[in-house]
């Protein structure tokens, strides 16, 4: 008893000792079995949630961009219903991947089995249901493609010239 109240204790003071900083942050992701590349930015890191309770299935690239609120998960708790119904567990899971060069706008959700590509652009409060493909800008709930990279670099530079 004393035991496990010992490790839970550790591990929660281990857990705020990581969200001190971005880089104790992605140290600890990777000594726990995810994959962090390098130049990840933290924003809001204390309201940052990654799904570490399967930390294999987390593939983050290089230079990725993550806002206050961000959810990763890669497991889904529906399987609550089933115990409930049926007495049984049937848990889903899957990995998440995130490429190099993203943002992943304020409080956006990426929901398990989705790889979001290289040098995409996920909008504020969307939630990620499907693949994003590379060179994308995705928005909504669910998150759809609204256009390229290079749309959204022709429109961005004329609104910042009007701006």
């Amino acid at each position: 008893m004393i035991v496990r109240l010992y490790k839970k204790i550790t591990k929660a003071i281990e857990y705020r000792w990581a969200k001190s900083s971005g880089a104790r942050y992605t140290n600890w992701l990777r000594r726990k079995g995810c994959k962090v590349g390098d130049g990840v930015e933290w924003h809001g890191l204390k309201d940052i949630r990654i799904d570490t309770s399967r930390p294999s299935l987390i593939e983050i690239g290089n230079n990725v961009c993550f806002t206050r609120g961000v959810v990763i998960l890669t497991h889904g708790f529906d399987w609550f219903v089933l115990r409930n119904l049926y007495n049984e567990i049937i848990a889903s899971s899957g990995k998440v991947v995130i490429g190099d060069n993203v943002f992943l706008g304020v409080r956006c959700i990426i929901l398990k089995g989705v790889t979001v590509g290289n040098n995409c652009i996920i909008g504020v409060h969307s939630v990620v249901t499907k693949d994003v493909p590379p060179n994308s800008v995705a928005i909504g709930i669910p998150a759809r493609v609204i256009c390229t990279i290079d749309e959204y670099y022709e429109k961005r530079k004329k609104e910042y010239i009007k701006e």
